[in-house]
This record gives structure tokens, sequence and C-alpha cells, in this order.
């Protein structure tokens, strides 16, 4: 870090002897100046003159701007003839410090400026806790604002154009440089939507489910720093949330990997040597087509014959596991498994394998099991009934809403209601039949002047309504329990409205037949 410079002279000096830096500081910060601003402050100059010097150093025959450029350009549109001048003998080294510090000092300063304004001071020897006192922030900030230097050239354009404000640039900055331009796409998308800017809360949390994941589901030890030696162990790795919490305090829990694509690096280099240890040892290893065959990514039971050592023996008085009964398993009855959906290996037992003195002799009942299969047709008839008890419980979960909405009793104005609604249903929650559930008179574009038709009782219900949204639909086969509870205690009888629904739709059906049979002629 620079001593501080002594003035030397203050002079009032002809504007032609003065020439604007040419650090790459001032570069950068002169490519992103307000116009409007400085004509504004030539204005002032004209009325009153310039009050504050520019700070100046001599050379080669001319004198440098170190500080004041946006003066001195005001000055030249204000068309002064001579302007105060401090004038100092500096080095390179302190110019760029003068400089550097002076623009941090800024009000308007941009966020991508102030990084690299912080960047620049930590090359002279500055410290984050230093460059905090000097400027007047906290070290957090100084951070934050650096991290925002890992933004691709897109996403700082982006920035600088105004299209995404600091808090989700310091989202995007976050992420691998591989996965921001992605990240940064579904941004400014859902930011064209009503012509408004995302919500940081609906970005971070697309964010965190789209790039981010949890270590406690990786396969591999999280403190083992050679499965990729050039990322090392997780538990202190600067991208878990944990270790960087100024940075990551949206991220709500202290052990989340936020580098998606060095986690999947280090899974697949750690089943992979999994699978080599397995096969070196004569261990057989269950993977691909196999795996599926044998574990469902949606079950913890296996089929096939197989179960883990840890999982107890059914009809076991004394309820041991398989590893306790059998003891030692016999290579040829051990295998590894690949779970189809995590990745991770795990051993388990092939009691087909089992020699059957020692299934005798454990006591074990060894079972028939069929693996997983191909769906049949009567497997595909089934799924298709399930599809459409799924599909009308979604449409009575409506009907149901609609009946919990109109009970709704009514407190807030509609100013305030507006305001809520805007925050909520301008950022995507919702598609329209669900808005018109609540209460929402149908229609295309912008919902605003559609809520201009509602009452204000008619509002209040509908921003009560759009709560439940996203709790309608999905896998479920059976009515949210909040919608239930609010249909209750609003003294809704949910068994008679059903029935009277499902009556109503059975009504509907030999229309909607005899519309598709016309269509299909």
């Amino acid at each position: 870090m620079t001593a501080a410079a002594t003035p030397t002279e203050f002079r009032s000096m002809p504007i032609g002897e003065l020439r604007v830096s040419a650090t790459l500081s001032q570069i950068e910060r002169r490519a992103h100046l307000d116009k409007g601003a400085i004509a504004e402050l030539a204005e002032s100059i004209a009325a009153v003159g310039m009050l504050q010097p520019l700070v100046v150093r001599p050379v080669n025959g001319h004198f440098e701007i170190v500080a004041g450029e946006r003066r001195f350009l005001a000055a030249k549109q204000a068309k002064l003839a001579h302007i105060p001048v401090n004038v100092l003998q500096l080095t390179d080294e302190q110019v760029l410090e003068v400089q550097l510090v002076e623009n941090l000092q800024r009000e308007d300063i941009h966020e991508l400026a102030e990084a690299e304004g912080y960047e620049g001071l930590m090359k002279l020897g500055y410290t984050a806790e230093t460059i905090a006192e000097k400027v007047g922030t906290s070290k957090g900030t100084v951070y934050a604002r650096m991290k925002m230097l890992a933004l691709v050239p897109a996403a700082r354009s982006a920035f600088y154009a105004g299209k995404i404000n600091s808090s989700i640039a310091l989202v995007v900055a976050r992420l691998n440089p591989e996965h921001q331009p992605e990240a940064l796409e579904w941004a400014l998308s859902r930011s064209r939507y009503d012509d408004r800017m995302v919500s940081f809360r609906v970005f971070a949390d697309y964010v965190q489910r789209e790039f981010m994941t949890r270590l406690s589901e990786a396969p591999f030890p999280r403190d083992d720093a050679l499965i990729v030696p050039a990322a090392g162990p997780c538990t202190t790795c600067p991208k878990r949330s944990g270790n960087q919490s100024e940075l990551f305090a949206d991220v709500k829990s202290a052990d989340i990997c936020t580098d998606l694509l060095c986690f999947r690096a280090k899974s697949n280099a750690w089943n992979k040597q999994q699978r080599m240890k397995a096969r070196e040892s004569g261990v057989r290893v269950l993977s691909g087509a196999e795996s599926r065959q044998i574990a469902s990514p949606y079950s913890t039971s296996l089929q096939g014959g197989f179960v883990r050592p840890t999982d107890l023996v059914p009809d076991d008085a004394k309820k041991r596991t398989y590893a306790k009964l059998l003891g030692t398993v016999p290579d040829k009855a051990a295998a590894m498994l690949q779970h189809p959906k995590s990745g991770k290996y795990s051993k388990v037992i092939d009691l087909s394998k089992l020699p059957a003195d020692v299934v005798k002799k454990a006591g074990i009942k060894v079972e028939k099991q069929t693996a997983n299969r191909e769906p049949t047709r009567n497997d595909t008839a089934r799924r298709a009934a399930e599809d459409a008890k799924r599909k009308q419980n979604e449409a009575f979960e409506l009907h149901l809403l609609a009946a919990v909405v109109a009970a709704t009793p009514v407190k807030l104005g509609r100013d305030e209601l507006t305001t809520i609604v805007m925050s909520l249903v301008g950022y995507g929650y919702g598609d329209g039949k669900e808005l018109e559930a609540c209460g929402l008179p149908p229609g295309k574009g912008s919902i605003e002047p559609r809520l201009k038709q509602l009452s204000e009782a008619q509002l209040a219900r509908f921003v009560f309504g759009i709560s439940f949204i996203e709790d309608i639909g999905g896998y479920n086969a059976e009515p949210s329990k909040a919608l239930l509870a609010a249909a209750t205690r609003m003294g809704i009888d949910v068994k008679k409205l059903r029935t009277e629904f499902i009556a109503a739709e059975k009504e509907k059906a030999p229309t909607k037949a005899k519309s598709a049979k016309k269509a299909r002629r």
C-alpha cells in the first residue's frame, strides 16, 4: 500500500493543458459514464463555477487528471477556459490507488465497477478488512462484490444494462461459468413476463433447485481429498455453502454443494473407483439396466432375490439382519449394486447364490422373487386409471378451491390486495384455469385490468385462493391437507361437494364423447 502524497501546488490551469487518465480503472469507468448526469453538472458549473479542484500530475509536457474527470468533462461542456487544479507528484502506483479509492467513494458507482476497484486495491496490497475500512463498507460486501468478477461476459453486459440487479447478478456469479448462461437466460425470460425483473426469491429458488445439491446425498465420502485432487475435500471447499456464509446467506443449509459440475465429477470418479475395486476383488457389479431390474428409483426394497446386509430377516424372532445372521457372505453371493437414481454403490447379497447348507443353518427362507419387469398391458391400463383419478382429483380441487374462496372473509383494502396479487401472480403463480378458479375473470395478457373488475370482497378472496395454487395437481389423488382444512373451517361439506361434482362430471361425459366421435368422423 502506498503512502499519501503531499500537494505541491494549487493553481488555475488552462483546460487545454489537461489530459484524461489512461489507467485501466479510468478507461472502464469512462465507458459507463452517465452523459445526462454530466450535462446536469455542466449546468451547475456554468452557474456557480467549479468549487472543488481536480487532482492532476505532470506527465510528458502536459497534466494528467488523476481525480475529477467527471468535473473536467462537465467544465468542457460549460466552456470554461481555466479550472482549479491541485498538482501532485505521484507515481503510477499512487495514481491508481487515488483513482480507485476516489471511484469507490462515489455514491453512484456500479457494483461491477466497485468490484474491479476492490480487485485493483488488493493488487496494491490491501486486504478485505483495510478496503472495508477505507471506503466505509463491510468485509462481507467487499467479498460479495468481488465475486461478481466471476460473471461471464453476457451476464456482465446484462448487469450493466440494468436487465438484472446486483442480487441476481451475485447468484449468477456464484455458479460455475458453464451454468451461468442457462441461469441468466432463465432470469431474462422470466423478466420479460409482464415486463418485470424476476424477483430475487424466485430466482434464488430456481438456482438452488437446478444447480445445487445436498452434500448428504453424495455417493462419495465428503472429507476425501483424493477423489478429484484438484477439487480437494468438500468439508473445506469454498463452494460449500457453510464455508462462505456471507456469500451464500440465502442458502438455508450449511451443507449444500453450489457447484453441480464438481459434484458430478466427484460422483463419477468415486463410482468408477468402486467398480474397479469390486471387479479387482472378484465381486459382481450390478449397474445400468441390470440394477434397474433389482432396485426401483422410488422404493427401498430390492427385487430378484437380492437383499441388503442391513435388511432385517423376515420372521426372525430375534429381529436380526442378514449380516448378523450370515456372518461372512460367500464371495459368489456378494455383489455391489449401483442405485439407479442416486448412483450410490452399496453391498447386496444374492440369496439364490447362497449354498444350501448356509441357508439351512441360518434358517433363511429363500422365496422366489421376480425382478422389476417391463410394464404389461394391464400395468398400462392401471396407470391410465390412476392418471384419470388424479386428473379428476385436480379438477375437484379447483372446484373445492372455488368454494373455499367464496367463503373467505374480507379484511384488507383494494390497494393492499392488488399489491399482494401482483407480487405473486406477476411472477408466474398458477395458470389460467387456476386463477379463474380463484375468481379472476377469463382473459389473456396482464391480469391487472381483470383485477379491476373484481369487487373488494372478490379481490380479498382471490388473494386467499392463490395461496393454495402450488398444492393443486401433481401426483396427488386426494385434495391437499391445507385446502381441506380451510374448507372445514369455512363449513364446507367436502363429501357432499365431491358427490355433486362427480355427478356433474358424469353428465358432461356423454356430451364430450359425442363431440369426440363427431370430430373423428
